[in-house]
């Protein structure tokens, strides 16, 4: 499994629909996403849920590097990356986006 999961929006913090795609697709992709899915089971997880240290939480925002992880509902590992824009990706391996 080597596929991108893009994290999710809340639902009251949806990027803003407009009638012109292309300015849709500009408020996207500037916008944070919430938080991120677990690419195993769905289930959603957001900074505060996960209760990180400073110290993680700060090699999560500045280093880019995939960080591994584990899935409170089906205890499955994976990994975690965030870009400064604060959206989260996840992937059952470290391939991020890479066809197999």
């Amino acid at each position: 499994m080597s596929k991108e999961i893009d994290g999710y929006f809340d639902r009251d913090n949806e990027p803003t629909a407009t009638s012109d795609p292309a300015l849709n697709v500009l408020f996207k992709a500037i916008r944070s996403h919430d938080g991120w899915l677990c690419p195993h089971c769905g289930a959603k997880r957001n900074i505060h849920d996960e209760e990180m240290s400073c110290q993680r939480y700060m090699e999560l925002i500045h280093e880019y590097a995939p960080m591994d992880m584990r899935c409170d509902h089906c205890d499955k590992e994976y990994y975690l990356k965030c870009l400064m824009t604060a959206k989260y990706y996840t992937c059952a391996d470290t391939s991020f986006g890479e066809e197999e």
